[in-house]
């Protein structure tokens, strides 16, 4: 029986911030944009782990490319692209589910997820102690550790969970662990498919 559901962030509660951050900051900052790409990418994967901050990452950036900004501007234009478009039908959705199950957030993100977080206002669907950043845990999705480690916190099996996310290749360990998971494309697509799941499950 299903029990608790953990939702991915950026990508579900927000749109897909990434190519939008390439495309403003290589435009307002003079990036090269495929370069910015390839390295950015490299630097987010230990900013995820918690083993680099992002100023640390946007410094880099800056310093490797000899672009005339600051730190501070830089995270700011960066943060706004992923923060200025929040879906309310999901944050709907999920405030609605909240009434029959426990719900929790797991983000792959940096130290600069707080940012972000002012920005969605995500305390307003989920309790603090039931937000959980990879940054923080040093340990990010698909890694099971990191899915035990969520699992242990709010307190059920993977047998009683559900992943909600929007990249296709965090679920392989998901199942292996035992969880079910839906895919997210649209809200309309995820009532449906949850309820589906669900109705299953009974």
């Amino acid at each position: 029986m299903i029990k608790a559901i953990i939702f991915d962030c950026v990508g579900v509660f927000t749109e897909k911030g990434l190519d939008k951050a390439l495309d403003i900051v290589s435009k307002e900052f003079g990036f090269d944009r495929e370069k910015l790409e390839i390295e950015y990418k490299k630097l987010a994967k230990i900013a995820n782990l918690g083993e680099i901050t992002a100023n640390e990452v946007f410094q880099t950036l800056i310093t490797k490319f000899h672009v005339n900004t600051t730190v501070s501007e830089m995270r700011k234009v960066w943060i706004d692209c992923y923060g200025e478009y929040p879906n309310p039908l999901v944050y709907d959705y999920a405030k609605e589910l909240s009434k029959e199950y426990s719900i929790c957030l797991f983000s792959n993100y940096s130290d600069a997820f707080d940012d972000l977080n002012k920005k969605l206002q995500l305390e307003k669907v989920f309790k603090s102690n039931k937000i959980f950043v990879s940054s923080k845990m040093k340990m990010k999705k698909p890694n099971k550790n990191a899915y035990n480690y969520v699992l242990g916190k709010i307190g059920f099996t993977a047998k009683e969970t559900v992943l909600i996310d929007d990249r296709e290749d965090n679920f392989k360990e998901a199942y292996e662990l035992g969880m079910h998971g839906v895919l997210f494309r649209d809200i309309d697509q995820l009532k449906t498919d949850f309820d589906k799941l669900v109705n299953d499950k009974h």
